[in-house]
């Protein structure tokens, strides 16, 4: 073993131990107010001021956005571990995922039919039994169709979470663990600098207190460190305020931004704007989906409702013509004259009602004898506003009629199976 070797290695451990020394006891002084401390300029202090406060709310932002993007702690330490150990993440089912196979699960086990019918129809009239429809095939039906809008609804809400971690979260953990790291370490070094600048200081200021012949030698060594701690610390401040103040020395261009201005103010918001436009896109795509279901479903619930009340209410045995129950609205039917049966509303049959705060059903009648039908070609394309209405397509013919319960604007409808409320500007009638 080269004993020169182990000596200049001694050595070493030796200086670099007396220097953490040094700044330990200068640290401890300066904050019992023995010792005096070097003072930055306000700019230089603004400036790391202002880079503490970047990565203090840069680090809050991501470990807020995070937790919106997956809520559950455990799953985040668990990607954590994927991403340290660079193994790719666990596919996992969303909660609407989860939630949609389960309802698609139980409608294949219902079976699939047309549209749901509550039965609490059947309370109304033990002759409705006799319909066609079966009740468990029609939620089955309903229940496929909410499952299948909800497993789009959990692939749109991969698609956001995939897109905000790369447009967003990555950027942030990418400015963290670059210029903020090589900002933070530039800031430490020129503290460790500064406390030696500051040992020198009163190291000088000592030998000159001592009396002795030795004081000129004490004297002139403490000067000689002096200006090497010097001239290391201002080199040290000046490489720390270019990084704060953003000149990028690679490119050779000056910058006049700070690092919050330049990085923060530029790199952040572009990340905020696509994390912005990623959740837009998001909502605007579950509206879509939920606005497609409530359509699918008030096709579905109207016709298969007003088909078996119809069956149920136009009974030729005159007490069924009469037949009242307490959700219905009262009135004194006359059987003799056909009088109109009024049928409950949707939202008291249990079926889907896709807007809480519509205004109750119309009266739907089953049509008499009495009743003129009529021939009608449709002017325009027409979307159902609730369960009482039917959608309409440009040029397709119906059967309409009027009833008064209606008013003047509004004609009953018939197309197929389905049968509600249209608006009167939208038919040419034939005849």
């Amino acid at each position: 073993m080269d004993l020169n070797l182990v000596n200049d290695k001694m050595k070493k451990f030796a200086a670099t131990a007396a220097t953490a020394l040094n700044r330990a006891v200068q640290y401890t002084e300066e904050k019992l107010g023995q010792a005096e401390k070097t003072e930055l300029d306000a700019h230089f202090e603004n400036l790391l001021q202002r880079s503490d406060k970047t990565k203090q709310w840069t680090e809050k932002l991501l470990r807020s956005s995070e937790t919106l993007l997956q809520p559950n702690p455990s799953v985040r330490v668990e990607d954590f571990f994927y991403e340290k150990m660079d193994k790719k993440k666990r596919d996992r089912y969303t909660n609407a995922e989860q939630l949609g196979q389960v309802m698609i699960d139980s409608g294949n086990d219902y079976g699939p039919g047309t549209a749901y019918v509550s039965p609490s129809i059947y309370k109304l009239n033990p002759a409705a039994k006799q319909s066609k429809h079966d009740p468990a095939e029609d939620l089955g039906n309903c229940l496929i169709a909410c499952g299948q809008t909800q497993m789009k609804i959990g692939n749109a809400e991969k698609e956001f979470v995939l897109s905000a971690c790369n447009n967003f979260l990555q950027p942030l953990k990418n400015f963290l663990e670059g210029d903020m790291r090589t900002i933070q370490k530039e800031k430490k070094l020129l503290e460790n600098k500064r406390l030696d600048l500051d040992a020198c200081k009163n190291r000088l200021r000592k030998a000159k207190t001592t009396a002795g012949q030795q004081q000129d030698d004490a004297v002139a060594k403490a000067e000689a460190d002096l200006r090497v701690a010097q001239s290391e610390f201002d080199r040290q401040a000046e490489v720390t305020k270019l990084l704060l103040e953003g000149i990028s020395s690679t490119h050779g261009s000056a910058q006049t931004c700070t690092v919050v201005e330049d990085v923060f103010l530029a790199h952040h918001l572009r990340c905020l704007n696509d994390f912005i436009e990623a959740e837009m896109n998001y909502y605007a795509q579950c509206h879509q989906y939920m606005a497609d279901l409530r359509k699918q479903m008030g096709s579905l619930s109207s016709s298969s409702v007003v088909d078996c009340a119809s069956s149920t209410f136009s009974s030729t045995d005159p007490a069924s013509s009469s037949f009242h129950h307490p959700i219905l609205h009262p009135f004194t039917p006359s059987p003799a004259s056909g009088a109109q049966v009024r049928v409950p509303s949707l939202s008291s049959l249990g079926t889907f009602a896709p807007h809480p705060s519509a205004p109750p059903a119309i009266e739907v009648t089953a049509p008499s004898p009495n009743i003129e039908k009529k021939q009608a070609r449709v002017l325009y394309d027409y979307e159902a506003k609730d369960l009482t209405e039917i959608s309409l397509t440009e040029d397709e013919l119906l059967s309409v009629y009027h009833l008064p319960s209606l008013g003047v604007d509004y004609m009953m409808a018939e197309k197929g199976h389905q049968r509600g409320k249209v608006p009167l500007t939208y038919l040419q009638l034939l005849n």
